[in-house]
């Protein structure tokens, strides 16, 4: 966050990052691991001039990858999977399609499927104190048929005999790179503060109108 003095063009601006991770591992059957990431971020507009008309901006990104790794040599039967639902973003408790994204999946093993995903939204012609809330869901899903699988989302796992949840891990990926990203820009559109010309005009032609009708 911060401050910015009016003037028409003139930003501020706050992010944040939702980070996630989920991981299955079974050495012997299978096993699904499921999650919902539900979270709301709400941020505070003050203004001291109450004419000042703004736009908000709202940027997210989804960085993360799908991990699959073979550790079962022995076998020709075993596998896993990861996935990560469509997103659905909310603007005031109600859905804006501008802020969802589609589902990624992978069921092929060993592999890194990443994940790079980005939306956007703009609330135009806000004026006064203005209070953003921003509401974001998605499930995720890692399934084990004795191999590992994972989704990184900018957490790491972390537990020992299993690596498809690391970071750097494949790809090289770094963790404080991955995640869901919220950035909000707030933009002066309009100060509503007439120049020393405009103000003279309009006040000659109000006196104009008025000697008219006087007549």
């Amino acid at each position: 966050g911060g401050s910015t003095a009016y003037a028409v063009g003139a930003t501020v601006d706050a992010g944040t990052r939702y980070a996630q991770y989920l991981w299955a591992d079974n050495t012997s059957g299978s096993t699904t691991v499921n999650a919902t990431a539900d979270y709301r971020i709400t941020m505070q507009f003050d203004v001291d001039d109450a004419s000042t008309t703004y736009d908000i901006q709202i940027d997210t990104t989804r960085l993360g990858a799908l991990t699959l790794v073979d550790d079962s040599t022995f076998y020709s039967c075993c596998f896993s999977s990861a996935a990560v639902g469509s997103v659905s973003g909310s603007v005031g408790g109600a859905l804006d399609a501008s802020l969802s994204m589609v589902g990624v999946s992978t069921n092929s093993s060993p592999t890194n499927k990443v994940i790079n995903q980005a939306s956007s939204t703009t609330v135009t012609g806000v004026t006064g104190a203005f209070t953003l809330v921003l509401d974001f869901v998605w499930t995720a899903e890692a399934f084990s048929n004795n191999d590992e699988g994972a989704v990184r989302l900018g957490l790491s796992s972390v537990v020992s005999g299993v690596s498809a949840g690391d970071y750097p891990g494949p790809g090289a990926r770094n963790e404080a790179s991955d995640g869901h990203f919220v950035d909000v820009t707030a933009t002066v559109t309009s100060t509503l503060v007439p120049e020393p010309a405009s103000a003279l005009l309009l006040g000659l032609g109000l006196a104009g109108l008025a000697l008219r009708r006087g007549a």
